[in-house]
């Protein structure tokens, strides 16, 4: 599930109801790829809306720093959050009826049972069940 990250500035919701959510300022988290939508925007289209995205940032780390100072909201999966979570920052909890968060691991078919891919699989798995993000 999704949060609304802010800085811990003022009073803060609980939840970001709709009509505030649009209202704000946002930091878009996205790959090198650039992409101009995600699933938050797709579900906001759905229901007529948007987001205005401020700022981007190729990392989940470099979003949570343009943060500071700023009136701006970074939605990031709860579980993420809690690991890069320093104190200096409120999550809230999203508009109702955004969609779960997830995050697909993707590999070339012509890879699937190649050793050192099957490995790197392993290690991956390894690594998101010790930091309970399974």
């Amino acid at each position: 599930e999704l949060r609304c990250v802010q800085v811990r500035a003022q009073p803060r919701p609980e939840r970001l109801e709709l009509d505030e959510f649009c209202r704000r300022r946002f930091v878009f988290p996205t790959p090198l790829d650039a992409s101009n939508a995600n699933l938050v925007d797709t579900w906001l289209r759905r229901q007529g809306r948007s987001r205005e995205v401020a700022a981007r940032a190729n990392s989940y780390v470099a979003a949570l720093q343009l943060l500071s100072g700023s009136d701006f909201v970074l939605m990031l999966p709860r579980r993420i959050h809690a690991l890069l979570d320093d104190g200096r920052h409120h999550a809230c909890l999203a508009p109702p009826g955004l969609p779960p968060f997830a995050l697909h691991l993707s590999w070339s078919r012509a890879a699937d049972q190649d050793p050192a891919n099957l490995w790197l699989r392993e290690q991956v798995l390894i690594v998101c069940a010790e930091l309970g993000l399974l």
